[in-house]
């Protein structure tokens, strides 16, 4: 009897082993999501220099909020590309300048060139999407959101000056790599400057951002 119960205290020794050793890399594992910030996953490393305890202050988390609120300004413009754009292909003077239905008494445009003139802001944003996977990681997003500025204000430019519909799909195609390169970098970087316990929320401001240019730009 005194045998068995020393192999009976043996066992519950081990198993009690075995859950702290079970347990002991999850706790760390979390306490140091909470404290540092830092994750691996996949060969990614991540760290946010946010994720610190004084980011808890009030001040420090109004800053972030207020950093989140100008980056997603990204998602503005793309919306607010999308709710004027049908208005914009319907206007008396845009039709009389770009139209290229001669054979309509009034200037208007052929169904494929109305197709055109949408669907390569599409073909634009596929290729600006394309493009940031490889300029953000030697360029980080903020110098990649800084590029599809540039394009976004040159496709403006082509548009502005344009004297045919085909300079105004040049412009268009600008537009739309800015507009990937946005979609890509701006909720990126977001990620990167939010604190772990609100960053879903501040990320998600970009989506809010498009539907909100999209409510603007639809009246105009």
């Amino acid at each position: 009897m005194h045998c068995l119960g020393g192999i009976k205290s043996n066992v519950q020794e081990i198993i009690e082993e075995m859950k702290l050793q079970r347990e002991s890399p999850q706790t760390t594992s979390a306490s140091t999501l909470q404290t540092t910030g830092q994750y691996d996953s996949d060969n990614y490393t991540a760290k946010s220099s946010m994720d610190s305890p004084d980011i808890n202050k009030v001040g420090s988390r109004i800053y972030i909020v207020m950093l989140s609120i100008i980056v997603g300004l990204g998602g503005l413009i793309f919306g607010f590309d999308i709710g004027t754009l049908g208005g914009m292909l319907d206007l008396p003077s845009f039709k009389m300048t770009y139209g290229d239905d001669l054979s309509s008494i009034t200037p208007r445009f052929l169904g494929t060139t109305k197709g055109i003139l949408v669907g390569t802001s599409s073909i634009g944003g596929c290729l600006g999407g394309l493009i940031t996977m490889h300029i953000v990681p030697p360029l980080g997003p903020r110098s990649t959101i800084f590029l599809g500025a540039i394009s976004y204000i040159c496709g403006d430019l082509v548009v502005l000056f344009a004297q045919v519909w085909i300079q105004v799909v040049v412009g268009r195609i600008l537009n739309g790599c800015a507009f990937g390169i946005f979609c890509v970098s701006c909720p990126m970087l977001i990620s990167d400057l939010a604190p772990i316990n609100i960053r879903g929320r501040l990320v998600s401001l970009f989506q809010m951002m498009v539907t909100m240019g999209i409510t603007i730009g639809a009246p105009v």
